[in-house]
C-alpha cells in the first residue's frame, strides 16, 4: 500500500504531524517501534497506581493546541492544574497516556515496527533502496 507520508514515531510530534497531513488530505501512516503510541507520554499501571514515565504535566502557549487541550479536558482526558502564577498547565486524567490515545484517534498507526531499510520511488519504474539505522538516546537529566 502506498502512502503520501510515513511518519516515524508516534509521540506528540509524530501524532501532530500526522493529523496535519490527514487534514491536508494526504494518505498517512504512523509507525513506531514501541507497543503503544505516546512517546514521552508513557505510563505504566500497577493498579490502583499509574506511573508517568515521561511528562508529568505541561504548559500550553499555542492557540491551536490550547483548543485541543480544551476538548481533551471536556472529554475527561486532561485536567487543569492550578499552579500559582503560571501559564495554563495540564496533566493527564488519570494519566498522560490518555492524551496520546486521544491524539491517535482517526490515524493509521502501526506499532512494534523496526525499520531496516526504505525504498523510495524516484521515477515511474526506478527505486532507490537504502539501509538505515534509527536510534534514540536518553536525554541527560
Amino acid at each position: 500500500m502506498a502512502y503520501a507520508l510515513v511518519v516515524i514515531g508516534s509521540g506528540v510530534a509524530g501524532l501532530t504531524t500526522a493529523h496535519i497531513a490527514v487534514e491536508a488530505n494526504l494518505k498517512t501512516l504512523v509507525i513506531d517501534k514501541g507497543r503503544r503510541s505516546g512517546g514521552r507520554l508513557s505510563t505504566r499501571a500497577a493498579l490502583p497506581f499509574h506511573f508517568n514515565h515521561g511528562a508529568q504535566k505541561f504548559t500550553v502557549t499555542g492557540l491551536s493546541f490550547n483548543g485541543f487541550c480544551g476538548v481533551a479536558e471536556q472529554e475527561g482526558v486532561l485536567r487543569e492544574l492550578k499552579i500559582k502564577e503560571q501559564q495554563t498547565t495540564f496533566t493527564g486524567n488519570p494519566d498522560m497516556h490518555e492524551l496520546a490515545k486521544l491524539m491517535g484517534k482517526g490515524l493509521k498507526i502501526k506499532q512494534s515496527i523496526k525499520i531496516a531499510c526504505y525504498r523510495l520511488k524516484v521515477a515511474n519504474c526506478m527505486y532507490i533502496t537504502k539501509k538505515i539505522h534509527i536510534g534514540s538516546t536518553k536525554i541527560p537529566k
